[in-house]
Protein backbone atom coordinates (compact mmCIF):
# COMPACT_ATOMS: atom_id res chain seq x y z
CA UNK A 1 0.00 0.00 0.00
CA UNK A 2 3.24 2.31 1.07
CA UNK A 3 4.82 1.84 -2.32
CA UNK A 4 5.23 3.38 -5.65
CA UNK A 5 7.05 1.72 -7.66
CA UNK A 6 4.77 -0.50 -9.54
CA UNK A 7 3.18 3.15 -10.57
CA UNK A 8 6.42 5.20 -11.27
CA UNK A 9 8.09 1.58 -13.18
CA UNK A 10 5.53 -0.25 -14.59
CA UNK A 11 4.43 -3.69 -13.31
CA UNK A 12 6.28 -5.63 -15.20
CA UNK A 13 9.70 -6.64 -14.66
CA UNK A 14 12.95 -6.57 -17.02
CA UNK A 15 15.88 -8.98 -15.48
CA UNK A 16 19.42 -8.11 -15.71
CA UNK A 17 20.89 -11.86 -16.92
CA UNK A 18 22.71 -13.69 -14.27
CA UNK A 19 26.12 -13.44 -16.71
CA UNK A 20 25.24 -9.93 -16.93
CA UNK A 21 25.54 -9.51 -12.67
CA UNK A 22 28.29 -11.62 -12.41
CA UNK A 23 30.25 -9.99 -15.01
CA UNK A 24 29.71 -6.64 -13.43
CA UNK A 25 30.50 -7.92 -10.18
CA UNK A 26 33.94 -9.38 -11.81
CA UNK A 27 34.86 -5.93 -12.81
CA UNK A 28 34.22 -4.04 -9.48
CA UNK A 29 36.45 -6.83 -7.87
CA UNK A 30 39.41 -6.87 -10.69
CA UNK A 31 39.47 -2.79 -11.47
CA UNK A 32 38.45 -1.51 -7.96
CA UNK A 33 39.32 -4.26 -5.38
CA UNK A 34 35.98 -4.50 -4.05
CA UNK A 35 35.68 -6.60 -0.96
CA UNK A 36 32.02 -5.32 0.30
CA UNK A 37 29.13 -6.30 -1.95
CA UNK A 38 25.42 -4.80 -1.35
CA UNK A 39 22.82 -6.11 -3.09
CA UNK A 40 19.99 -3.70 -2.96
CA UNK A 41 17.02 -5.20 -5.57
CA UNK A 42 13.09 -4.41 -4.80
CA UNK A 43 12.74 -8.34 -4.55
CA UNK A 44 15.86 -10.60 -5.01
CA UNK A 45 14.08 -13.80 -4.84
CA UNK A 46 11.24 -13.16 -6.93
CA UNK A 47 12.95 -15.53 -9.45
CA UNK A 48 14.25 -18.23 -7.04
CA UNK A 49 16.14 -19.91 -10.04
CA UNK A 50 18.10 -17.14 -11.38
CA UNK A 51 18.56 -15.56 -7.64
CA UNK A 52 20.50 -19.58 -6.78
CA UNK A 53 22.96 -19.58 -9.41
CA UNK A 54 23.65 -15.35 -8.83
CA UNK A 55 24.45 -16.42 -5.30
CA UNK A 56 26.22 -19.62 -6.69
CA UNK A 57 28.08 -18.27 -8.78
CA UNK A 58 28.79 -14.83 -6.16
CA UNK A 59 30.23 -17.69 -3.93
CA UNK A 60 33.85 -17.87 -6.22
CA UNK A 61 34.29 -14.13 -5.35
CA UNK A 62 34.97 -14.66 -1.47
CA UNK A 63 33.29 -10.96 -0.95
CA UNK A 64 31.54 -10.07 2.16
CA UNK A 65 27.77 -9.57 0.79
CA UNK A 66 25.13 -7.69 2.35
CA UNK A 67 21.52 -6.88 1.50
CA UNK A 68 20.47 -3.84 2.97
CA UNK A 69 16.84 -3.36 1.03
CA UNK A 70 14.93 -5.82 2.59
CA UNK A 71 14.38 -9.43 1.12
CA UNK A 72 11.02 -11.09 1.40
CA UNK A 73 10.47 -13.47 4.17
CA UNK A 74 8.38 -15.87 2.82
CA UNK A 75 10.56 -16.81 -0.31
CA UNK A 76 13.58 -18.01 2.50
CA UNK A 77 14.00 -21.55 2.75
CA UNK A 78 16.56 -24.12 3.60
CA UNK A 79 18.25 -24.22 0.25
CA UNK A 80 18.48 -20.40 0.25
CA UNK A 81 19.84 -19.87 3.30
CA UNK A 82 22.55 -22.38 2.18
CA UNK A 83 23.29 -20.70 -0.74
CA UNK A 84 23.40 -17.19 0.96
CA UNK A 85 25.95 -18.36 3.28
CA UNK A 86 28.20 -20.26 0.53
CA UNK A 87 27.83 -16.78 -1.40
CA UNK A 88 29.59 -14.45 1.59
CA UNK A 89 26.20 -13.18 3.02
CA UNK A 90 27.00 -11.63 6.34
CA UNK A 91 23.87 -9.38 6.89
CA UNK A 92 20.15 -9.28 5.88
CA UNK A 93 17.36 -6.90 6.11
CA UNK A 94 14.13 -8.61 5.73
CA UNK A 95 10.76 -6.85 4.80
CA UNK A 96 8.66 -8.01 8.00
CA UNK A 97 6.78 -4.41 8.09
CA UNK A 98 4.57 -5.95 10.88
CA UNK A 99 4.07 -8.34 13.37
CA UNK A 100 0.12 -8.33 13.07
CA UNK A 101 -1.76 -10.27 10.28
CA UNK A 102 -4.59 -8.04 10.56
CA UNK A 103 -2.39 -4.64 9.32
CA UNK A 104 -0.02 -7.70 6.82
CA UNK A 105 -3.25 -8.78 4.82
CA UNK A 106 -5.81 -5.95 5.12
CA UNK A 107 -3.97 -2.57 5.48
CA UNK A 108 -0.49 -3.13 3.73
CA UNK A 109 -1.78 -6.14 1.52
CA UNK A 110 1.37 -8.43 2.45
CA UNK A 111 1.55 -11.45 0.87
CA UNK A 112 3.22 -12.60 4.55
CA UNK A 113 1.69 -14.53 7.68
CA UNK A 114 3.27 -13.71 11.00
CA UNK A 115 4.12 -17.50 11.63
CA UNK A 116 6.67 -17.50 8.77
CA UNK A 117 8.95 -15.09 10.21
CA UNK A 118 10.58 -17.13 13.09
CA UNK A 119 10.99 -20.07 11.13
CA UNK A 120 12.75 -17.75 8.26
CA UNK A 121 15.00 -16.02 11.22
CA UNK A 122 15.80 -19.75 12.21
CA UNK A 123 17.51 -20.36 8.48
CA UNK A 124 19.06 -17.78 8.28
CA UNK A 125 20.87 -18.20 11.91
CA UNK A 126 21.56 -21.47 11.14
CA UNK A 127 23.74 -20.16 8.72
CA UNK A 128 25.61 -17.48 10.32
CA UNK A 129 24.13 -14.62 8.83
CA UNK A 130 23.14 -11.59 11.13
CA UNK A 131 19.25 -10.36 10.72
CA UNK A 132 17.42 -7.03 10.60
CA UNK A 133 14.04 -5.93 10.13
CA UNK A 134 12.24 -3.43 9.10
CA UNK A 135 8.98 -2.47 10.71
CA UNK A 136 6.58 0.36 8.91
CA UNK A 137 4.04 1.89 11.48
CA UNK A 138 1.72 4.74 11.64
CA UNK A 139 -1.12 3.44 8.79
CA UNK A 140 -4.30 4.66 8.62
CA UNK A 141 -6.81 1.38 9.88
CA UNK A 142 -3.85 0.68 12.32
CA UNK A 143 -4.66 0.55 16.21
CA UNK A 144 -2.44 0.18 18.95
CA UNK A 145 -3.18 -3.32 19.38
CA UNK A 146 -1.62 -4.04 16.06
CA UNK A 147 1.73 -2.48 17.29
CA UNK A 148 1.27 -4.51 20.89
CA UNK A 149 1.39 -7.64 18.82
CA UNK A 150 4.37 -6.46 16.79
CA UNK A 151 6.46 -5.44 19.78
CA UNK A 152 5.52 -8.95 20.42
CA UNK A 153 6.64 -10.60 17.61
CA UNK A 154 9.89 -8.89 17.81
CA UNK A 155 10.92 -9.99 21.36
CA UNK A 156 9.44 -13.91 20.34
CA UNK A 157 11.91 -13.80 17.28
CA UNK A 158 14.92 -11.97 17.85
CA UNK A 159 16.58 -9.85 15.47
CA UNK A 160 20.18 -8.14 15.99
CA UNK A 161 18.29 -4.85 14.98
CA UNK A 162 14.90 -3.24 14.18
CA UNK A 163 14.82 -0.43 11.83
CA UNK A 164 11.29 1.48 12.92
CA UNK A 165 9.95 3.92 9.75
CA UNK A 166 7.10 5.72 10.01
CA UNK A 167 4.21 5.34 7.19
CA UNK A 168 4.98 8.10 4.24
CA UNK A 169 2.37 8.41 1.75
CA UNK A 170 4.64 8.58 -1.30
CA UNK A 171 2.77 10.25 -4.40
CA UNK A 172 2.03 7.30 -6.79
CA UNK A 173 1.21 4.73 -3.93
CA UNK A 174 -2.43 3.32 -2.98
CA UNK A 175 -1.60 4.85 0.57
CA UNK A 176 -1.33 8.80 -0.62
CA UNK A 177 -4.11 8.15 -2.36
CA UNK A 178 -6.41 6.90 0.65
CA UNK A 179 -4.72 9.55 2.87
CA UNK A 180 -5.46 12.35 -0.28
CA UNK A 181 -8.78 11.24 -0.47
CA UNK A 182 -10.13 11.08 3.45
CA UNK A 183 -8.40 13.97 3.88
CA UNK A 184 -5.31 12.63 6.01
CA UNK A 185 -2.40 14.42 4.59
CA UNK A 186 -0.63 16.70 7.04
CA UNK A 187 1.55 18.24 4.26
CA UNK A 188 2.03 17.67 0.58
CA UNK A 189 5.22 19.33 0.55
CA UNK A 190 7.06 16.45 -0.77
CA UNK A 191 10.43 17.53 0.54
CA UNK A 192 9.84 17.53 3.73
CA UNK A 193 8.24 13.67 3.50
CA UNK A 194 11.09 11.65 6.03
CA UNK A 195 10.58 8.18 7.67
CA UNK A 196 10.87 9.72 11.29
CA UNK A 197 8.23 11.96 10.78
CA UNK A 198 4.49 11.34 10.76
CA UNK A 199 2.53 13.23 7.88
CA UNK A 200 -0.78 11.05 8.43
CA UNK A 201 -3.52 12.41 10.74
CA UNK A 202 -6.75 10.49 10.90
CA UNK A 203 -9.66 10.07 13.90
CA UNK A 204 -7.52 7.60 15.67
CA UNK A 205 -3.82 8.52 14.66
CA UNK A 206 -2.13 11.24 15.99
CA UNK A 207 0.73 12.20 14.76
CA UNK A 208 3.00 13.57 17.69
CA UNK A 209 1.45 10.23 19.48
CA UNK A 210 2.84 7.75 16.84
CA UNK A 211 5.97 9.50 17.22
CA UNK A 212 6.70 9.31 20.39
CA UNK A 213 5.54 5.72 19.93
CA UNK A 214 7.70 5.05 17.72
CA UNK A 215 10.82 6.26 19.60
CA UNK A 216 9.77 3.98 22.41
CA UNK A 217 9.39 1.28 20.51
CA UNK A 218 13.31 1.65 19.18
CA UNK A 219 14.24 1.71 22.63
CA UNK A 220 12.59 -1.32 23.75
CA UNK A 221 13.13 -3.47 20.32
CA UNK A 222 17.09 -2.30 20.36
CA UNK A 223 18.35 -0.82 23.72
CA UNK A 224 16.59 -2.56 26.69
CA UNK A 225 15.78 -5.67 24.89
CA UNK A 226 18.65 -5.88 22.89
CA UNK A 227 18.71 -9.63 21.18
CA UNK A 228 22.63 -10.20 21.46
CA UNK A 229 22.74 -8.51 24.70
CA UNK A 230 19.89 -11.03 25.89
CA UNK A 231 21.76 -13.91 24.52
CA UNK A 232 25.21 -12.84 25.49
CA UNK A 233 27.26 -11.62 22.16
CA UNK A 234 28.26 -8.46 23.70
CA UNK A 235 31.03 -7.55 21.13
CA UNK A 236 28.19 -8.16 18.51
CA UNK A 237 26.04 -5.48 20.52
CA UNK A 238 28.66 -3.52 20.99
CA UNK A 239 29.31 -2.83 17.04
CA UNK A 240 25.38 -1.62 16.69
CA UNK A 241 25.99 0.98 20.04
CA UNK A 242 29.04 2.30 18.58
CA UNK A 243 27.47 2.93 15.35
CA UNK A 244 24.53 4.81 16.80
CA UNK A 245 26.83 6.85 18.58
CA UNK A 246 28.82 8.21 16.10
CA UNK A 247 25.73 9.01 14.48
CA UNK A 248 23.76 10.28 17.25
CA UNK A 249 26.66 11.81 19.99
CA UNK A 250 23.97 12.31 22.51
CA UNK A 251 22.03 8.93 22.15
CA UNK A 252 22.09 8.19 26.19
CA UNK A 253 21.10 4.73 25.90
CA UNK A 254 23.65 3.48 23.03
CA UNK A 255 26.19 4.86 25.32
CA UNK A 256 25.06 3.28 28.76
Amino acid sequence: VYCSNGTVHGKTIRYMSVEKVISEVEQMVKQYNVDVLLIEDDHFLSDKERAKKILLRLSGFHLKIEFPNGIAVYAINDAIGELLRKAGVTTISLAVESGSDFVLKNIINKPLKVAMIKPAVKILRKNGISIHAFIVTGLPGELASHRDETMHMISDVGFEWVKFFLAIPIAGSRLYDICKENGYLISTDFSQYVTTKANIRTPDLDPAYIEDKVYLMNLEANFVCNYNLAAGNFQKAAVHFENIVKRYPDHAFAHY
